[in-house]
């Protein structure tokens, strides 16, 4: 391609978006959200890129049309939409599936319109003596994402709650579509799997959850419902959309990240999730290895930064005792506080202490011995006691003993979800701060200045930041049990369930599709 042809087009480019901008500025103050922004973006970038197919296609005219600093703005997310916006527009119609219908009428009328602007600015800018344009497969190759071009993925669904492995597969599912400046659409290439999914499979949270969900659509131009449900909180997987305020990612950085458990999950062929909850993933570490990192480590780092106070008080040197080291949560616990500088014993049962003895804490704790809270006891007393074991309460009282004046028992089997799911926001919120309360007061561990605490999965953006750089120093090291295929995702739900697991279960969504 000629410069003399690549500054030409480029110049009649910028002339005629700015006439566009202003013929449109009315349609932008009613439709300031979303729609309009993202149509807008999505016709001149198909039709400029119908424009510039007719340029002889080779990689080297592509890379110079598309990949440099000076075409950086009108390129953004160009071959996700030029797949998805074919001659019958399904991107638009996925949005108007979405839209409020008592807005349908004003809305199809202002499109026509705008679609009718867009149209007679592309068409000003003419291209003389132009080979024909690359057929469709040469454009797919390019683009290297096929599911595109019709807006649809794969995904395994959950249809109905229940306790059985009620997930069935389904071809025909919407890909995510970009809401929010900081969102990122990923191509999915490896996600784990995580006891969350297997409560969420039952409608354990689904009052609350489904209340976040109904908040968060009030902000964005489509809601996700709360059937069929996606599971899955983390995956691993490369960049192929994103946001207008998204600059730490580019297209084809292959990243991992955390999915909000309000929004759909990662067990699919794409995903969506926020930038703040996504990290560049090392070169040394595999997609199935960076998949099963966050959910378990930001769980812990809730736990131990916000339940225990270390986000306050530093870690190094401070006494901790891990219920459960050989979980995921446990393992990414002790791996942390390593990092930390602290001191962590770590407790599991008799053919776990192998795997256990890995993570190298100072002292593990057999707790199949007959022996074992009188060894607690003298190894004590622990400025933090962390239950990544999920102990019934009664059975968390009997650390009470072992735990410092001031210290923290921190458990991550809260009832607050159930609590809400059975009695409501309100009522359900009051249960949950007694449930709290009666422990602390009954079982003795007030009046010794220590508490009793909850601690949940919270994904955000400081403690993504920090996992990241331990995980880039080599300092945390996930472990998998076991690697299943896409369509063996069922047999892993079922994995799980099963519980004693040693390492996280993974699907791998790399080759294999059903």
């Amino acid at each position: 391609m000629s410069d003399k042809i690549y500054d030409k087009w480029s110049q009649e480019m910028a002339q005629a978006n700015s006439v566009l901008e202003a013929k449109l500025k009315k349609y932008k103050k009613t439709y300031k959200k979303v729609i309009l922004p993202e149509l807008i973006r999505s016709w001149i970038l198909h039709y400029e890129t119908e424009c510039a197919s007719k340029f002889p296609y080779s990689e080297e005219n592509y890379a110079h049309l598309y990949g440099t600093e000076k075409t950086r703005k009108i390129r953004e997310d160009k071959w996700r939409f030029m797949l998805t916006m074919n001659r019958d527009d399904p991107y638009l119609i996925d949005l108007l599936d979405r839209l409020d219908p008592s807005k349908m009428d004003t809305f199809c009328k202002d499109i026509a319109t705008i679609y009718s602007l867009i149209s007679d600015r592309i068409h000003t800018c003419k291209f003389e003596d132009m080979e024909e344009p690359p057929d469709d497969q040469a454009l797919e190759e390019v683009a290297g994402h096929r599911s595109e071009a019709t807006g649809r993925m794969s995904a395994w669904q959950v249809r109905a709650y229940g306790e059985g492995n009620n997930v069935e597969f389904s071809n025909d599912v919407e890909i995510p579509i970009i809401e929010d400046p900081n969102h990122v659409l990923l191509k999915v290439a490896a996600a784990s799997v995580n006891p969350l999914d297997i409560e969420m499979m039952r409608g354990f949270g689904s009052v609350l959850l489904n209340s976040m969900r109904q908040i968060e659509s009030l902000c964005q131009t489509s809601t996700v419902p709360e059937l069929p449900l996606i599971l899955g909180r983390d995956f691993a997987g490369t960049v192929v959309g994103k946001g207008s305020s998204v600059t730490e990612f580019e297209i084809g950085d292959e990243v991992y990240g955390v999915v909000k458990p309000q929004n759909r999950g990662c067990h699919a062929e794409f995903a969506l999730t926020y930038n703040q909850l996504l990290a560049k993933k090392p070169e040394f570490i595999s997609m199935e290895e960076a998949s099963a990192i966050l959910y378990t480590s930001l769980t812990a780092w809730s736990a131990l930064k916000i339940s225990g106070g270390l986000i306050i008080t530093p870690a190094r040197n401070k006494r901790v005792l891990v219920l459960g080291a050989s979980g995921g949560v446990g393992n990414a616990a002790v791996q942390l506080l390593h990092a930390w500088d602290a001191r962590v014993a770590a407790t599991c049962r008799t053919d776990a202490i192998p795997f256990v003895e890995k993570l190298t804490p100072e002292m593990i704790l057999d707790y199949t011995s007959p022996n074992y809270f009188s060894d607690i006891k003298q190894a004590g007393p622990f400025d933090i006691i962390l239950d990544a074991a999920g102990l019934p309460e009664t059975e968390l009282e009997k650390y009470v003993d072992c735990v410092n004046s001031c210290g923290s028992i921190i458990t991550l089997r809260s009832p607050l979800l159930s609590n809400i799911d059975t009695h409501g926001i309100l009522y359900g919120s009051v249960k949950s701060a007694i449930d709290l309360l009666m422990p602390n007061l009954t079982s003795g561990v007030f009046k010794k200045g220590s508490l009793i605490k909850w601690a949940f999965f919270m994904p955000c953006e400081t403690a993504v930041k920090e996992i990241s750089s331990i995980v880039t120093q080599n300092k945390l090291i996930p472990t998998i049990e076991k690697v299943y295929q896409y369509s063996e995702t069922p047999e892993a739900y079922n994995r799980m369930k099963a519980s004693h697991l040693r390492g996280k279960i993974v699907i791998s969504l790399k080759e294999e599709q059903v």
